[in-house]
């Protein structure tokens, strides 16, 4: 459960569940839920131990379409804690590849 009582994410639930199957099971990390409500759209995150980074976050999406005027986005965002971008994009094969070369679990 997340802090608002959820399974899984706040504001696209099923695709939040299903988006974080596909990164745990690609990765082999448990990443957590880490959406707010006052966020765009639902996020997780995992703590790393042996990197430079001290934790990653990704951003999901909540849409097929991209409409930022409706918040609604299609691109998955992978962030450190610094929030600088590491990787915005469609495809979550490249999150779940850059994931992996950053914590050297490849």
């Amino acid at each position: 459960m997340n802090r608002y009582g959820n399974e899984y994410g706040f504001h696209s639930i099923g695709l939040t569940k299903t988006n974080i199957i596909k990164i745990n099971k690609g990765t082999g990390i448990d990443f957590i839920d880490s959406s707010w409500h006052n966020d765009t759209c639902d996020s997780v995150y995992h703590e790393l131990k042996a990197s430079p980074h001290e934790y990653l976050q990704v951003y999901l999406p909540n849409s097929s379409e991209y409409d930022s005027d409706n918040e609604r986005y299609n691109t998955y965002c992978l962030m450190d804690e610094n929030s600088d971008v590491l990787l915005s994009t469609e495809d979550i094969n490249e999150i779940i590849n850059l994931i992996l070369k950053i914590t050297n679990y490849e």
